[in-house]
């Protein structure tokens, strides 16, 4: 977590107003009662549909369900099984489930309730290529991988094409994607775009006071 042990971070995203995150190590880089203050200060989902929190990490849920335009969107987490290091060093006793079938799952759960479904994931991209082929019901999977980047993953024996999209990490780019839809909910054309956050474009002046606030004392 960064200086602040995570509270900038979580700031900020209450204040960009996420809707969700894939669970994943780096969340849990801190003492453990600093990571539960960090999960119960979110206002947005922490997801992983392989890793049974069961109480024991407020806010971690295997998915979530939002409109959007009067549809309902489904959005799903996965997480690498490596995190299971982690859990051990902070003595947790958490399962991690292999990803396939975890996320087959979750989506066997949501598929009735949801007109689109979106895996954030943590997964290596041959891991997601996998998973895309194994769970054709999902429509996308965002990653953060530069092999993630707008890439359709075509589905044998099914017409349809799970999208793969890149955010990046560090917040160096800005992953933006625009889904067209058939009648049936079935992806039919996409724009991916990973756009550099340079100094063309203008800070936020409410993110720079958010800044400021947590900055070092001199």
């Amino acid at each position: 977590m960064d200086p602040q042990q995570g509270a900038l971070i979580v700031e900020a995203m209450n204040s960009m107003r996420y809707d969700a995150m894939a669970l994943g190590s780096t969340e849990l880089d801190a003492p453990l009662s600093t990571v539960r203050a960090r999960f119960e200060d979110a206002q947005f989902g922490l997801l992983s549909a392989n890793v049974k929190a069961d109480g024991a990490l407020p806010n971690v849920q295997p998915y979530l369900l939002t409109q959007v335009d009067g549809h309902t969107v489904g959005i799903i987490g996965v997480t690498l099984e490596s995190i299971e290091r982690r859990f051990q060093a902070l003595n947790l006793d958490l399962t991690v489930e292999e990803p396939i079938a975890a996320v087959r799952q979750a989506v066997d759960e949501i598929r009735d309730r949801a007109d689109i479904i979106i895996l954030l994931s943590n997964l290596e991209q041959t891991q997601a290529r996998e998973l895309a082929r194994a769970v054709p019901d999902i429509d996308v999977i965002i990653g953060t991988y530069k092999g993630y980047q707008h890439t359709p993953v075509s589905v044998p024996g099914v017409e349809h094409e799970v999208v793969l999209h890149a955010s990046y990490v560090l917040g160096e780019y800005l992953g933006m994607l625009q889904l067209y839809f058939d009648a049936q909910g079935r992806v039919i054309e996409f724009v991916g775009q990973a756009l550099p956050l340079t100094e063309d474009y203008e800070d936020s002046p409410q993110m720079v006071e958010l800044m400021q606030r947590y900055a070092p004392q001199q």
